[in-house]
C-alpha cells in the first residue's frame, strides 16, 4: 500500500455555508443562514498523493485538462473506493465549512494550510483503509454501502 499514488479532482466553493439542523424548543425560532447562491464561483482543485502525503496539487483554469499520464485499467467510478473521496476530500470539507474566499489565492492559501495541518497517520490511514473497502466491496458483491 505504501506505493499507491491517487489522484482525483474536487470543486471547491468560494463560500462554504453549510446548513445544519437545530433542536430547540417550539417556542424557538431557527437562527437565519445564509442561502450559498445557485450559481456559486468554485475551482477545480486536482490532488496526487500517497500514504506519505501530498505529492502534487494545482488548480486548473477554466477548461483546461490534465494530460501526460498514463491511466491503468480500472473499475468504473465508486466513491466507495476513492481514498480521496472517502478521506481526503471528506477531511477538506470539513476544514472548509463556512468559510468564505474571495478568490484564488486565499483558496490556494486554505488549502495549503488544511494539507500542511495533516501528518504522515492522515494520509497512510486514508490510504491503508483501501483494504478493508475493497474487501466490503467483495462482500456486498459490488453494490454501494453506507458507513
Amino acid at each position: 500500500m505504501d506505493r499507491v499514488l491517487t489522484c482525483d479532482e474536487k470543486w471547491i466553493l468560494y463560500c462554504n455555508n453549510k446548513r445544519t439542523n437545530h433542536w430547540l424548543p417550539p417556542k424557538d425560532s431557527v437562527p437565519p443562514t445564509a442561502k450559498t447562491p445557485l450559481h456559486t464561483q468554485k475551482i477545480l482543485i486536482c490532488v496526487w498523493w500517497t500514504a506519505v502525503g501530498i505529492v502534487h496539487y494545482e488548480f486548473l483554469n477554466t477548461g483546461q485538462t490534465i494530460t501526460g499520464w498514463e491511466i491503468l485499467p480500472h473499475p468504473p467510478y465508486s466513491p466507495d473506493i476513492s481514498p480521496s473521496d472517502y478521506h481526503l476530500f471528506l477531511a477538506l470539507d470539513n476544514h472548509m465549512r463556512n468559510r468564505r474566499v474571495s478568490n484564488k489565492v486565499e483558496i490556494g492559501a486554505e488549502v495549503g494550510r488544511f494539507f500542511n495541518s495533516k501528518d504522515t497517520t492522515f494520509y497512510k490511514s486514508g490510504i491503508y483503509k483501501l483494504v478493508s473497502r475493497w474487501k466490503r466491496i467483495v462482500d456486498c458483491e459490488g453494490d454501494y454501502f453506507n458507513e
